[in-house]
């Protein structure tokens, strides 16, 4: 239809790329384009993280209350986009544990902690606070995307603080399975 009314021209269609396909393909995203909000140009000119928070009935809802700009989605880091599709941090948004602006400067650690279940129940516990999360190293991040990792967490043997401040080596270590049931059976120390 739109190649019918002149608004794209073939050779446009055939340069989108998948997430602006799937973004011209929304309702809403049609919508914001109907009604002037976004122009087909800058859809067009998009990069797939921004397409895909588009696409994102939150983001519009976002969008739709000024709490966040379409420029701010259209310059948007694909951790965010990612961040901003997850439900969990949607509650984080609304009981005030991170600001939209943090999630726009999520780095992609902090984005990937964000994405474990062990992690929303660590932030839930107040194990891990939001600015830990928010300075995760990519040791760290490793180490908690880690399920034996997070056990040992939970059942204390291991600390947040230790997770924290891991390095490279030992976030491997403490992601390797025999190294937890050694530790497990006390026959080498977390040390």
């Amino acid at each position: 239809q739109l190649i019918d009314e002149g608004s794209i021209t073939l050779q446009q269609v055939l340069n989108l790329t998948n997430c602006q396909s799937l973004a011209l393909q929304d309702s809403g995203v049609r919508k914001y384009i109907t009604k002037n909000i976004i122009t087909l140009a800058q859809l067009l000119e998009s990069t797939d993280a921004a397409s895909n928070a588009l696409s994102n009935i939150y983001v519009r809802k976002l969008i739709d209350k000024n709490s966040i700009t379409l420029q701010q989605v259209l310059e948007i880091s694909r951790a965010a986009s990612q961040a901003l599709s997850n439900t969990y941090v949607h509650e984080l948004i609304e009981k005030g544990n991170i600001t939209l602006q943090q999630v726009l400067e999520l780095t992609s650690f902090a984005n990937t902690a964000l994405q474990g279940e062990d992690v929303h129940t660590f932030i839930d516990k107040n194990i891990v606070s939001m600015p830990e999360i928010l300075g995760l190293t990519i040791q760290a991040s490793f180490a908690l995307r880690d399920k034996g990792t997070c056990e040992l967490i939970q059942k204390g043997i291991v600390t947040m603080e230790q997770v924290l401040e891991s390095t490279q080596e030992a976030s491997f270590a403490l992601s390797n399975t025999y190294i937890h049931k050694l530790i497990e059976q006390d026959t080498i120390t977390i040390q």
